[in-house]
């Protein structure tokens, strides 16, 4: 069905697995209607329970629009059809969110693709409001599943723009960075759409930036994505953040900006990651003081630790 596996099945003796075509399949079928029916009785199933999750989120997505929205309607989401899951989650986180009223354009996600390749994301949505809430929420599907149909950083970016810029009668965008890091040797690869620049900061010293290459995500059909190689030895750190931290104003309606933050973090240790966020977003903190700020606050810090 081109999903994802959401079932493992252990044998508690030994048997013989068998294949059958799809050509084996019907010819069966045509000799046995029985069988025929009994199919065609699950399908129709199926399609029963996916009208009623389409229905369901139609009507859930209207009342959240409307302020209308019962967070006991959350109880229908806990045993999700196995290809919605990552939908589900990030509907229910999303809803419980906008429910309580904090709502936000930013959005960072970290998962393995298998036992050995950790994916790091951060992004920011553009606009405000309930419009870029649901954005994100289908940003954040759209890449998970991108990055576990296809074999490449490059091919799953392809992917999830081309499914973003299809279904956006919004005219949103979003600027995200990702990248697959392979934890037993640390290299891995990084695609920056738009994003500001991370940091990489080295256990010895120094540091390295990732720059965009990339237009955001959801703008252009077709777009050409480019990444690069990275690696990360023992004890070396990335650093995501959004621009909203290079944008925090102070009482006087002077920028944080990227230069204070790059000075900044060239003194923090990479030892401990969130001791490294405490760092940064208390010094914008402290810099923007009581002034109002117009944009989110968010950074994402992982250090690198060998498991060879």
């Amino acid at each position: 069905m081109g999903v994802p596996r959401t079932a493992t099945i252990e044998a508690t003796m030994p048997l013989r697995a068998l294949r059958i075509d799809s050509g084996d399949l019907q010819k069966f079928g045509s000799e046995n209607p029985q069988f025929l029916a009994a199919v065609m009785m699950q399908v129709g199933r199926r399609f029963q329970a996916f009208n009623h999750a389409v229905g369901f989120y139609s009507n859930a997505l209207q009342a959240l629009r409307q302020h209308d929205f019962d967070l006991r309607l959350l109880d229908d989401l806990k045993a999700p059809l196995p290809e919605l899951v990552d939908f589900t989650h990030s509907f229910r986180r999303l809803a419980e969110e906008i429910s309580e009223r904090e709502i936000g354009g930013d959005f960072y996600d970290y998962f393995f693709l298998d036992d050995r390749r950790l994916v790091i994301t951060i992004g920011d949505v553009s606009g405000k409001g309930i419009p870029a809430a649901l954005y994100m929420a289908t940003v954040l599907t759209v890449l998970r599943v991108a990055l576990r149909q296809q074999r490449t950083l490059r091919g799953a970016m392809e992917a999830a723009n081309d499914l973003l810029v299809a279904n956006n009668d919004e005219a949103m965008f979003a600027t995200v960075f990702c990248a697959v890091i392979d934890v037993r040797d640390g290299a891995g690869a990084a695609c920056n759409c738009g994003h500001p620049a991370p940091f990489v900061l080295r256990r010895g010293g120094g540091r390295d930036r990732i720059a965009s290459s990339s237009l955001p995500l959801g703008l252009q059909l077709c777009a050409p994505f480019k990444t690069e190689t990275i690696f990360m030895r023992n004890g070396d750190m990335i650093l995501l953040w959004t621009d909203g931290l290079s944008d925090a104003l102070n009482a006087a309606g002077e920028r944080y900006g990227e230069q204070r933050l790059e000075q900044l973090v060239s003194g923090v240790a990479t030892k401990n990651a969130r001791d490294c966020v405490l760092t940064v977003t208390d010094s914008v903190t402290k810099f923007s003081a009581d002034a109002s700020q117009f944009d989110d606050l968010t950074a994402l810090a992982f250090v690198y630790h060998s498991t060879r």
